[in-house]
């Protein structure tokens, strides 16, 4: 038996927005006309001319110089001193332009940050097999520690609620054995393997999980009573201290 990680979509929904959100956003300027231009200009502006950026930056004189000339035209301003044809510098404005343009460069990126920040998740749900509830727990450390999720609810069900809870966008992030439905393209992760171990020591008692006895036969006639419990420690213990037929899961082996 396999065990699952299967995360909500609804759970990387802000994330997803965000993402999109911060692509349009970095397309849209770097696709502006003027955005290589005025990065090649920020970068040679270091230098004393064209000549010595062309040394320093990894591209040549004639493509900085078409840039620049680019700049010039579509900002109609002039950018490189020509006074003196053997030592042409760098204008006032030139220097000005690149200034204004790496000051707003990073404010773009602390507002980006800033939104990304604003946008992120805070809460959470995550719902476990009872077999599974310490492995739902490492997670949820690790997402406090690493996120920004500051509140988890962490339930445990059986197979059949967490599954319903879970199509209906009741919780976020799900510990199953199974891909609930047909949602095959759900985004999950494998996190091991799990046998299930028979237990029969006494004929009399048939210990089910809700979702085992909904799915079962009908109890064998040895069986005069049956136990139904959603508790894996309800069963394990019937089972280990009074006696009875049933399964419980066995230790995870991981992948």
């Amino acid at each position: 038996m396999k065990h699952f990680v299967i995360m909500n979509s609804r759970f990387f929904t802000i994330h997803l927005m965000h993402d999109k959100l911060r692509d349009q956003l970095l397309y849209k300027d770097l696709m502006n006309d003027l955005h290589w231009p005025l990065t090649v200009l920020s970068r040679a502006i270091h230098y004393k001319n064209i000549t010595t950026a062309a040394a320093s930056i990894g591209l040549s004189q004639p493509q900085i110089s078409r840039l620049v000339q680019k700049l010039e035209r579509q900002l109609e301003m002039r950018l490189i001193d020509k006074s003196s044809p053997r030592d042409s510098t760098w204008t006032p404005q030139a220097r000005q332009l690149a200034q204004i343009y790496e000051r707003n460069t990073k404010t773009l990126k602390a507002s980006l940050g800033q939104l990304k920040e604003d946008n992120l998740p805070t809460s959470l749900k995550i719902a476990s097999l009872e077999g599974l509830a310490m492995e739902a727990c490492s997670l949820a450390k690790k997402l406090f520690d690493q996120t920004s999720i500051t509140q988890c609810y962490l339930d445990v069900f059986d197979l059949n609620e967490i599954e319903a809870k879970f199509l209906t966008g009741d919780i976020d992030i799900m510990f199953s054995s199974r891909i609930p439905g047909k949602k095959k393209g759900l985004p999950h992760r494998v996190i091991g393997h799990q046998k299930m171990q028979k237990s029969a020591t006494d004929p009399n008692f048939g210990i089910f999980s809700p979702f085992e006895y909904s799915s079962s036969k009908k109890p064998a006639k040895s069986q005069k009573f049956t136990l139904v419990s959603n508790s894996l420690f309800v069963r394990a213990h019937w089972l280990e201290e009074i006696g009875g037929v049933g399964q419980v899961p066995g230790p995870i082996q991981r992948e």
